[in-house]
């Protein structure tokens, strides 16, 4: 009888501790998800719609064929610029936010998130406001971007909480063409194309491989039945 009043001692124990730890993983879930608010990965999967997100630092005159690539297949995009970028090429960012949805990439291409959250903050507040600026006209104050996608992908709490407080929507990706790293075009069209599903977001670089497999990539897309639209709308 003792060693059934033992063991059953032992269960009712083991329980409380399992109960206690789930209650305390919860918590600090819901910690987590009250001070910050997620990535977004994906579009609704329902909609038979994807997304290109091309991160932008350098390489104007391959944005440039890039975008009249996508404009000339009547094809939306939304490019994620460096504030660097931005001061470097601005009239290719004039002409960029004329046709496609922009984005914050932060000032430099350079992993901030273990930087301190005061200079993360410079980082996307000094791209915003150089965004703003350069596409401002006498009749329009500038483009006041939304969406904020850390370079390399890096973020922590930090970054999250930064982007957070600017109003911004931080943008990861379902699917990289890996066009950064790889040279071979075929592998950037197949790593683009192949397994393609409703909200996937498509990431893609400004290179001379994925300039001569665009066209191809969008046509995949069009020819799967796929409407190929900006972030902004993937995500609503």
């Amino acid at each position: 009888m003792r060693k059934k009043a033992s063991l059953f001692s032992n269960i009712c124990i083991a329980i409380v501790i399992i109960s206690l730890g789930a209650v305390i993983f919860t918590a600090d879930l819901n910690h987590i998800f009250l001070t910050v608010s997620a990535p977004v990965f994906s579009g609704n999967r329902r909609n038979t719609n994807v997304s290109l997100m091309i991160s932008v630092d350098g390489n104007g005159e391959i944005v440039r064929q890039m975008m009249e690539i996508l404009y000339n297949h009547s094809v939306d995009a939304t490019f994620f610029v460096t504030g660097d970028f931005a001061l470097r090429n601005m009239a290719i960012v004039r002409d960029m936010a004329d046709k496609f949805e922009i984005g914050n990439h932060a000032f430099r291409n350079i992993d901030i998130r273990h930087m301190r959250e005061s200079d993360q903050r410079v980082h996307l507040l000094n791209t915003h406001e150089l965004v703003r600026n350069v596409t401002a006209t006498e009749d329009d104050p500038g483009l006041e971007m939304t969406l904020f996608s850390p370079p390399f992908g890096s973020f922590g709490r930090a970054t999250l909480r930064v982007a957070q407080s600017m109003r911004y929507t931080t943008v990861m990706w379902s699917r990289d063409a890996t066009d950064s790293q790889y040279r071979n075009p075929e592998l950037v069209y197949q790593r683009a194309t192949k397994g393609i599903e409703n909200g996937d977001i498509v990431l893609l670089h400004p290179t001379m491989q994925t300039v001569e497999v665009l066209p191809r990539i969008i046509q995949s897309y069009l020819d799967a039945g796929l409407g190929i639209v900006r972030i902004g709308e993937l995500i609503r």
